[in-house]
């Protein structure tokens, strides 16, 4: 099992701390949501792709540090989204 069975299965969390995890998902992907496409797509290519500002700017043709800053300008978003 994996992800959220694994929770579930797990004796030392309560029902409390599964609804807080859950919501605290729904809240993430609704504030990722939020987010322009290009910043979406940028943070996948560098959380879940493991690629680089260099490999991420070469793919769409830009420069590295407009990729940096649209993966830092997003960030700041998605924390202030979820500090709400």
């Amino acid at each position: 099992m994996n992800g959220l069975n694994d929770i579930v299965v797990s004796s030392h969390i309560d029902v409390a701390d599964i609804l807080i995890c859950m919501e605290s998902y729904e809240r993430l992907y609704a504030a990722v949501n939020k987010l322009s496409e290009v910043q979406r797509r940028r943070l996948r290519m560098y959380y879940f792709g493991e690629l680089t500002y260099n490999q991420i700017a070469r793919i769409e043709n830009v420069s590295a540090s407009s990729v940096q800053r649209s993966v830092k300008q997003a960030l700041k978003l998605l924390r202030n989204m979820l500090n709400e």
